[in-house]
């Protein structure tokens, strides 16, 4: 990876729980490291939602609820973590 690049982080957690896990420093600490695309919905991301909001996401941080299994791992290729 490009030094220069840097990755792009999915936060699984539903937008009405995130404060309960992530606080505002947290999130700008990690949006100084990454790229970060947070779930938009009030609801889990599961199935094709999941894998669609992955797309090209080098990691997911992962709510507890988050199912991943290997249908999800196969379909981004790009996800190392």
């Amino acid at each position: 990876m490009d030094g220069n690049v840097r990755p792009l982080v999915l936060v699984t957690h539903p937008r009405d729980r995130l404060a309960d896990y992530f606080g505002e420093r947290a999130l700008q600490q990690l949006g100084a490291a990454a790229q970060v695309r947070l779930n938009t919905l009030d609801a889990d991301l599961a199935g094709p939602l999941l894998i669609g909001a992955a797309l090209g996401c080098t990691a997911i941080i992962a709510y507890r609820q988050t199912a991943l299994d290997a249908s999800v791992f196969g379909a981004l290729p790009d996800l190392q973590a």
